[in-house]
């Protein structure tokens, strides 16, 4: 059924998989706050962080795709990271669900300013972010935080299979 959870072609066509899926992983989330403008919260803006190393865990895979003692370096860290993408994003599920409660980093400020115009720039100076459990834009039926346990957990599963 999906043969290339078990394909042993080569190495550099492991590593590019998981390149353009995080790279794409990535893609996504951009567009979604700067093309389509939608909020995110810093939750959302956390999970990038391990779609980005395992975009250079598997750039670094593909440089040196000949040399086993960096593949498995590659191999390794690539799993490491795709558990903490999936753990923050089941954390975000559980926040969206209010099964957790909210953290601090999460919750909106409220404005502090002594005049109109540091309130002024203040507000002008916000960036386009909501509170965790917030969810702001759905794709069938799921959020996108929904969307990004399902994608991590492809990707955990993709990369524990290939090291075999």
């Amino acid at each position: 059924m999906f043969s290339f959870l078990s394909f042993k072609k080569s190495t550099l066509h492991q590593f590019s998989f998981f390149a353009f899926a995080c790279f794409s992983a990535l893609a996504a989330s951009f567009f979604f706050e700067y093309i389509l403008k939608l909020p995110v919260c810093q939750l959302c803006l956390y999970e990038r962080y391990p779609y980005i190393a395992a975009f250079g865990f598997s750039l670094f895979g593909v440089v040196f795709y000949k040399n086993q003692s960096a593949v498995k370096f590659s191999h390794h860290f690539i799993i490491l990271t795709f558990c903490i993408s999936l753990l923050l994003s089941l954390y975000h599920v559980l926040i969206e669900y209010n099964l957790l409660a909210l953290p601090d980093f999460c919750k909106i400020g409220l404005l502090e300013a002594k005049s109109f115009e540091a309130l002024k720039n203040q507000i002008m100076s916000a960036k386009n972010i909501i509170p965790c459990n917030q969810v702001s834009f759905k794709i069938l039926f799921l959020s996108l935080a929904e969307w990004n346990v399902l994608f991590s957990a492809f990707l955990l599963t993709c990369s524990y299979k290939i090291k075999k």
